[in-house]
């Protein structure tokens, strides 16, 4: 199972990209790095940051960068 997140930035500056659980905690860090303005696609195959399948169910993406942050929903379904 995985999944591309696409973005845009529209200017220069810091990308932070999050995986959370439902239970608000980290389950992986997809971005974190100075980025350039352009279109960008991350993919997350569904690992946490120790690199162990997590199961299936609902999970939240928040991506911040400058002024800019928004937080949605995704299901990773295996």
């Amino acid at each position: 199972p995985s999944t591309i997140i696409s973005y845009a930035l529209p200017k220069d500056g810091s990308v932070k990209l999050v995986i959370y659980n439902i239970m608000g905690e980290v389950v992986r860090v997809l971005a974190d790095d100075e980025m350039s303005a352009g279109y960008y696609s991350v993919q997350w195959d569904g690992r946490n940051n120790s690199g162990s399948l997590l199961p299936s169910g609902v999970y939240l993406y928040s991506i911040n960068s400058g002024e800019f942050s928004a937080t949605k929903k995704l299901t990773l379904m295996k």
